[in-house]
């Protein structure tokens, strides 16, 4: 439970990071993705020429050397240009929202004809178009406004675990509750049985006394 309740606050204070440094955000992700490509390189050069079947260049495969190349130019191309590269993402992105908005318009017009309210088949290509005309006309900003996006998902993703983890410990404080009332009822009924059961034999009320304690036995085995 308190594993679940730090998790959320972790993942509440990563997303308000992000929506309050977006503008720092965005390039400091693109650096480190571009650290992790470079390392990446370098680390399948290393195991290639480690390896018993790479024992030099000569023998490291095609492929190999090429995906260490290509890691190597795009990880030092991510940190020289950052800011190029937060425009070419965000351009892409703007394209895709584009060609998603009129994908979906294109489906909406063929398969809500006669259908009432049809509106509401229209409202998210129609935004999923106009945010795309708006990336590609502005595509250093897409960066930061993911980051705020992504930052509130996060946000809202760790408020909901944190109220969730108060919840089930709530639910699970009354459910222990519950069970100790009806255990101590249970208890305090038998304990009167016994009781009611001891005075009748002290009275001689044998038969009676039995007919009480198979009773008491027929309720137990149901």
């Amino acid at each position: 439970m308190v594993r679940s309740i730090l998790w959320g606050i972790f993942v509440f204070l990563v997303g308000l990071c992000l929506v309050i440094w977006s503008n720092q955000a965005g390039e400091i992700l693109l650096k480190a993705l571009g650290v992790f490509m470079i390392l990446s390189a370098v680390i399948i050069v290393v195991y290639g020429l480690s390896t018993n079947s790479y024992m030099d260049l000569k023998g490291m495969s095609l492929i190999s050397i090429s995906s260490a190349v290509l890691f190597l130019i795009v990880g030092l191309l991510l940190l020289i240009k950052t800011g190029f590269f937060m425009e070419f993402i965000g351009l892409v992105l703007g394209i895709l929202l584009v060609l998603y908005g009129l994908l979906q318009l294109y489906v909406s017009v063929r398969n809500s004809k006669g259908i009432q309210g049809r509106f509401w088949f229209f409202l998210v290509p129609a935004l999923a178009l106009v945010g795309g005309i708006v990336f590609c006309f502005f595509p250093k900003y897409n960066i930061y406004v993911l980051c705020i996006v992504f930052g509130i998902c996060l946000m809202l993703l760790g408020a909901s675990e944190v109220w969730m983890s108060f919840k089930v410990r709530a639910l699970a404080k009354r459910l222990r509750t519950a069970a100790q009332q009806e255990a101590d009822a249970i208890r305090a009924e038998k304990k009167k049985i016994s009781k009611q059961i001891g005075g009748l034999m002290k009275q001689g009320k044998k038969e009676e006394a039995e007919a009480i304690k198979a009773k008491v036995a027929d309720n137990t085995r149901l």
